[in-house]
């Protein structure tokens, strides 16, 4: 395999969500060409990236899984940079998996539930005790009543329901776990 260090693998570790989006890039033939693998072809492939992006459906659904995912993507590349995209934070599963991580991708998908103005908030008071890059990616139907510190963020950005916010980046390859196998494959 060519060597792609400068390349990300961005892979749907769950299609399992509980947001129920009705833009949802998954939903919409955003995995379009994605290749669908196991989790030892996903660590084999791994070895030639320099960067993965974790994300779903909602990887932080099952916090135990996706913790084995990036502990298993760090030892088939321990160079490899990890991203973790969520949008459900929960304290203790984020907390354990932050020395894991590279950095974090929080997005708020509208319309936003007080749920989730309130994680919104915690994450902005942790985001600057932990050495990890904290992204914000904001969706249609956010209001703008949402106190957002930018100083706590590395980026912010907003995304719409068009087809260019859907396009998979050009250093970006998209891979599909397959789930059954994943559950087998981390015990």
């Amino acid at each position: 395999m060519k060597d792609m260090s400068e390349r990300c693998a961005r892979v749907l570790v769950t299609s399992d969500c509980n947001r129920n989006c009705p833009y949802c890039v998954n939903e919409i033939g955003g995995l379009a060409g994605a290749q669908r693998v196991s989790y030892a072809e996903m660590m084999e492939a791994l070895r030639y990236f320099g960067e993965v992006a974790v994300t779903g459906g909602e990887p932080m659904l099952d916090p135990p899984a996706t913790a084995a995912f990036i502990a298993g993507a760090k030892m088939a590349n321990p160079k490899i940079r990890v991203w973790l995209y969520t949008a459900w934070f929960e304290q203790r599963a984020i907390f354990n998996l932050l020395p894991m991580i590279d950095g974090l991708t929080f997005t708020l998908h509208g319309p936003v539930k007080d749920f989730d103005e309130g994680r919104l908030m915690l994450l902005q008071t942790m985001a600057p005790k932990w050495p990890v890059s904290f992204r914000l990616r904001i969706g249609p139907g956010v209001n703008s009543r949402l106190l957002i510190v930018p100083s706590r963020w590395s980026s912010i950005r907003s995304f719409g329901l068009g087809s260019e916010d859907c396009a998979l980046p050009e250093n970006e390859v998209l891979y599909v776990l397959k789930e059954e196998t994943y559950a087998q494959d981390k015990v």
